[in-house]
């Protein structure tokens, strides 16, 4: 193709650029000379490589998706595009995939809320994870961790999220990945890897460091460096154990204890572990397990009727003495974190 001449319009907005080339001549030509000889035009490739045509090419769903454009996202979802239709080159990526591949976080939420397979494989049997895991996208990662995507599900020759992300370095994701509970082991080509030896190997110091200093974290709960505050609470209300261990390794206690004695590395989320530590209150209701919450609401409800009841004589203070005591004394002993 021989250089061509670009022509900027400044008075449209943004600047736009036009060029003239061989392509355009010779169709020209070609439509003209169709034209004297009582034929309809036609409209030439822009290459001779047989390059995909109308039918070969991507939906607009998937350009968007691969693109980040969450708001055409959106709007072709909410117009009945079908959410995890694949590409036209037979690689059977999803647009979940292509966001994933090139780190489009937000465009990855919006398909994630709307119901994409986060699970899904494509014809090389990468998922999403797997490839935003190999990418270093620790915020993609992190959705589609929320969204339920699987951490150890390998790739063909047996890479797991984990050890993709540790064979190229990725420290932030490695952790991400850990806190979700990623298993250290894998079979990759039939040999037995660990973690910590890929990354030795790999010459990934402080990954091999973080992997050493981490290694009896046995829950997600103990990565309070690593997770935030939402992620603490929703594992505290969920029935996590404050006092879990390994081989004698830390507890999620002692280890917000050792971050809070040290300012600088002190966390929300070692902060909440700390408060859940506490005897049951009215502050700390949030914070215990489900069966705890309830039981504790039931309490509370025998507490009235008591106080209201005819049982109870009128003595200094009422009723809402007893109430006083039951809540501030009685509850406390009745309600445990590990025992409802």
């Amino acid at each position: 193709m021989q250089d061509g001449v670009t022509s900027e319009h400044s008075s449209l907005g943004p600047q736009h650029t036009y060029m003239y080339d061989e392509t355009d001549a010779l169709s020209a030509l070609v439509n003209t000379l169709l034209r004297e000889g009582g034929s309809d035009p036609v409209e030439l490739g822009d290459n001779e490589e047989g390059e995909e045509g109308e039918d070969g090419e991507d939906s607009p769903l998937l350009d968007a998706a691969r693109h980040g454009r969450s708001d055409e996202v959106r709007t072709l979802l909410a117009a009945g595009d079908a959410i995890d239709q694949t590409t036209a080159d037979g690689s059977g990526s999803t647009s979940l995939i292509l966001a994933s591949e090139d780190g489009h976080t937000e465009t990855v939420s919006v398909l994630c809320s709307a119901g994409a397979a986060v699970n899904l494989a494509n014809s090389d049997g990468d998922t999403a994870m797997l490839l935003a895991s190999e990418e270093g996208h620790t915020d993609v990662v992190s959705v589609l961790c929320a969204a339920g995507a699987a951490v150890d599900q390998a790739d063909r020759i047996g890479r797991s999220p984990l050890f993709l992300a540790i064979d190229n370095g990725h420290l932030s994701t490695v952790q991400l990945l850990s806190s979700y509970g990623a298993s250290r082991t894998a079979t990759v080509m039939g040999d037995e890897r660990t973690a910590l030896g890929m990354a030795t190997r790999r010459g990934h110091a402080e990954v091999a460091a973080w992997l050493t200093t981490s290694e009896q974290w046995a829950t997600p709960l103990h990565h309070l460096s690593v997770i935030d505050a939402a992620q603490a609470r929703a594992e505290l209300r969920g029935g996590a154990s404050l006092d879990a261990a390994v081989l004698g390794g830390p507890t999620p206690l002692s280890l917000a204890r050792e971050m809070m004695l040290l300012a600088a590395t002190g966390s929300a989320a070692a902060d909440l572990v700390l408060q859940a530590a506490r005897p049951w209150s009215p502050d700390t209701h949030a914070l215990f397990p489900a069966a705890a919450r309830a039981l504790a609401a039931l309490l509370l409800i025998t507490g009235h009727l008591l106080s209201r009841g005819q049982l109870v004589a009128e003595g200094p203070g009422g009723p809402g003495a007893l109430l006083d005591v039951w809540v501030g004394w009685v509850m406390p002993h009745a309600v445990r974190r590990d025992e409802a």
